[in-house]
């Protein structure tokens, strides 16, 4: 539930959603805030030194992961990373204006902006996730992988729960422009047009499971030779689940035919998890043998044969 509260945390909120710390800052701007369109500044804890950008675009937000892993954001599709030394750019092929970066690691940078725009970097690429508005996205807050907040125009607030964006009813049609949370309690403040204050003490609900989807009903191999198979966890809407794990529950038939690798695994981010089947002993055509894939407790369940011949 979102609560309106009185204004006291606003420049903190703005500040904390930066991600700029005070031992060693960042700072972005445009000619209206008396920074050059291409000009950084860096501060050292003692004083503060331009810094080449890389760019002559417009830059809205910044976000320090650590003094040698810094991005910044800004107009039509703008990225830029510094690392320690240098900025330089990187390429998305997203031409919307940025307006919002935050990161969780390295490897996990999300970046926000016009008309519903939403990617995610994962190390060496940048992926854009499904439109879930055409509002301008403006910030966003990560909790955790599975807890990720974008707040934008006319009220948005859009929750990532590791597979997809789930809107959240902000009871506002103002603008919001910054989000910053609590990963350790779930707490949220957002803050937006004419002075509002947003707060959720909130966790989102878990997903349930509802099927596991095999990517094969039956696996042919032969001897001393291996098989792989794909299960992907779902919930009742068919959206893909991470973090769940998936055991196998069940082997029936010639159970020594065969063995698998891993006995247990957590869907990835696609909600997928992958298990490799060896072939040990001939099962013949007739003599199958059938493997369960499970939930924990049994939620939800899927079964596949395994044939192993000569």
């Amino acid at each position: 539930m979102i609560k309106n509260i009185v204004g006291i945390f606003f420049i903190l909120i703005l500040f904390i959603s930066t991600g700029v710390h005070a031992e060693q800052g960042t700072g972005v701007g445009d000619n209206a805030s008396g920074l050059d369109a291409c000009g950084l500044y860096g501060y050292d804890g003692t004083n503060w030194e331009s810094q080449f950008s890389a760019t002559t675009s417009n830059l809205s937000d910044i976000y320090a992961i650590n003094s040698k892993d810094v991005w910044a954001v800004g107009n039509n599709g703008t990225v830029i990373r510094y690392d320690g030394f240098d900025w330089y750019e990187a390429s998305t092929g997203v031409t919307e204006n940025f307006y919002g970066v935050a990161a969780a690691s390295t490897d996990n940078v999300w970046i926000v902006g016009a008309s519903g725009t939403a990617i995610k970097y994962d190390g060496s690429t940048f992926n854009s996730l499904r439109k879930k508005t055409f509002e301008d996205l403006n910030s966003l807050a990560i909790l955790s992988d599975n807890n990720i907040l974008c707040v934008g125009n006319a009220g948005t607030i859009l929750r990532y729960d590791g597979s997809h964006f789930v809107d959240e009813e902000s009871n506002t049609t103002n603008n919001l422009y910054a989000a910053s949370g609590l990963s350790s309690t779930g707490e949220v403040w957002v803050v937006g047009a004419g002075g509002t204050i947003l707060y959720n003490n909130e966790l989102p609900a878990t997903a349930t499971p509802a099927n596991i989807l095999l990517n094969t009903e039956k696996i042919i191999i032969k001897r001393k030779n291996s098989a792989t198979i794909t299960a992907t966890v779902v919930d009742a809407d068919n959206n893909p689940l991470s973090g769940i794990n998936v055991e196998v529950s069940k082997i029936s038939g010639k159970r020594t035919a065969i063995s698998i690798d891993p006995q247990t695994e957590t869907t990835d981010a696609n909600g997928e998890a992958t298990f490799t089947i060896y072939g040990k002993a001939v099962t013949g055509s007739k003599k199958q043998v059938s493997v369960t894939l499970s939930t924990e407790d049994e939620e939800v369940s899927a079964s596949f044969k395994v044939i192993v011949k000569k």
